[in-house]
């Protein structure tokens, strides 16, 4: 119920002052009244820093096969944008080619196409070691969105080259992720599976630029809120996800959030919806009386023209008509 969220207590989380863990998942104590029927808990406001890498430690590799030999590479975890993504896959493919086969390395040509938005990688093969097959295979849940690459399916399915050259099959994205999913422990989400049971919110990412703050603010306390799972205990972990359920690497900054915790009774609310119909019905019935006492005013002054010297009654204004109706 509304009102009861106007003394529900809120307290604000800054990984700042936690107890122990990483910026990115931590613990938390949170000082509740003792002896409290909280029941529900709402995640209202976040501002999270935007200094996560687009590329970091969980999403840098992928492998590169050439005439059958394979090659793990991996990227210098960064804030990548186009043009440094395209000159850094150059120099690390060329390094990678040139690393299996030093004596006849391959060299490789990217282009980007501003209208698709997809990548095209041209291979250019060495005279003693002409080409025959090439492939980028990207490990599960990495970097496929920078590429403009479907995600790994298992089995893999290889990106490969045909006749020396390889085009992106989607619109490449430089975004980390979607959304921000916030778990933790003191929340349970009913009605997912248990990897999301303790979602406590999830914050989309707009078109942010890399050092602003994401803020998020909720308008429906109500409807943002979880089911607490115990109102006596006080220490909670929380952490960060990307979409993808990987920890989302905050590279030193702190983020922080408000909660708010509260009792929720569905008593209250059958109750407010028995105040609203009662008012519902009471209005209805006003309405009626004064539609009855317009017809029989419209009545009397048709009768007085009719015949002067009837003695109708006393009608009032319509406008003292609500005055008049009794409660």
């Amino acid at each position: 119920m509304l009102s009861a969220n106007k003394t529900a207590p809120s307290f604000v989380i800054d990984s700042n002052s936690r107890l122990d863990g990483d910026i990115e998942d931590f613990t938390y104590k949170i000082r509740l009244d003792t002896n409290n029927k909280y029941n529900k808990v709402s995640l209202i406001h976040s501002g999270i820093p935007k200094y996560y890498y687009n590329i970091d430690l969980c999403n840098n590799q992928f492998t590169l096969i050439e005439n059958g030999v394979s090659n793990t590479v991996e990227l210098t975890p960064g804030e990548y944008t186009m043009e440094n993504f395209q000159t850094t896959m150059k120099s690390i493919l060329d390094t990678a080619s040139a690393t299996k086969t030093p004596a006849s390395p391959w060299t490789y040509d990217i282009t980007f196409d501003t209208l698709t938005y997809k990548w095209t990688w041209t291979i250019t093969d060495h005279a003693s070691r002409t080409f025959a097959s090439a492939s980028i295979d990207i490990i599960e849940d990495q970097c496929y969105q920078l590429f403009g690459f479907a995600e790994e399916l298992d089995p893999p399915v290889p990106n490969s080259f045909i006749a020396k050259s390889l085009t992106s099959d989607y619109p490449v994205c430089f975004e980390r992720t979607n959304y921000i999913t916030i778990k933790s422990n003191i929340s349970h989400n009913n009605g997912n599976d248990d990897p999301d049971s303790q979602i406590l919110a999830r914050i989309p990412v707009k078109n942010t630029t890399y050092g602003e703050i994401l803020t998020y603010d909720v308008l429906q306390v109500f409807d943002a809120s979880r089911d607490l799972v115990s109102s006596q205990s006080n220490i909670f972990t929380f952490s960060l996800f990307d979409d993808h359920r990987r920890l989302l690497c905050m590279n030193g900054q702190d983020w922080f959030f408000t909660l708010m915790i509260y009792e929720y009774n569905d008593i209250d609310v059958f109750h407010k919806e028995e105040i609203l119909y009662d008012r519902e019905q009471r209005k209805i019935a006003l309405q009626r009386q004064r539609l009855d006492l317009e017809r029989k005013i419209e009545q009397n002054i048709a009768l007085e023209q009719l015949d002067p010297n009837l003695a109708t009654s006393v009608y009032l204004p319509p406008e003292q008509v609500e005055e008049a109706t009794p409660e």
